[in-house]
């Protein structure tokens, strides 16, 4: 917390400050809570073509949350992004474009303001991985299970197919 203001028989924000009394007074000293520390350490790691992960280190106990900021103009501007709860150091931002920088910066926030961003961290999605489908067929008395059992496959994954016969 730290000190804003007087209020009631005193005004301003100088402190120390003297008063004379002339009669009986009521002076109210107003503390807001301080603006949180600024977060660091924010990494960004492109996981797929269309998502990156976020981290940092929270450096503050008074926040009540962060802010985060996305650029895709090489973090000459920011836009917000989302926001997320006390204590949250990690975020993933999905539906992105792949082969696309993407630039970011973080702020812990509280009822007295925001704090200092973040260094500006970037990371570029992959390009694009295609994706297939797996059809099995059964000819005669029999089952076939996938693992993994997915609609879809990206290229190059690999798919374990077990046939049983049927008793």
């Amino acid at each position: 917390w730290v000190f804003d203001s007087w209020t009631g028989a005193l005004g301003g924000t100088a402190n120390p400050e003297v008063i004379t009394i002339t009669a009986d007074m009521v002076v109210t000293a107003v503390f807001v809570q301080s603006p949180p520390a600024a977060p660091t350490v924010l990494a960004a790691s492109a996981i797929t073509d269309t998502r990156i992960d976020l981290s940092w280190t929270d450096n503050s106990d008074n926040e009540t949350g962060f802010e985060i900021e996305r650029s895709t103009d090489g973090g000459a501007s920011f836009s917000s992004l989302d926001a997320v709860g006390t204590n949250q150091i990690v975020y993933q931002d999905t539906g992105l474009s792949a082969e696309t920088e993407y630039c970011y910066r973080v702020r812990a926030v509280n009822a007295n303001g925001g704090s200092a961003y973040t260094l500006v961290e970037c990371a570029t999605t992959p390009a694009a991985t295609a994706q297939h489908t797996l059809t099995v067929n059964v000819t005669g008395f029999g089952s076939v299970t996938r693992n993994p059992d997915q609609t879809l496959y990206d290229q190059d994954d690999v798919v374990q197919l077990t046939a049983v016969a049927d008793a």
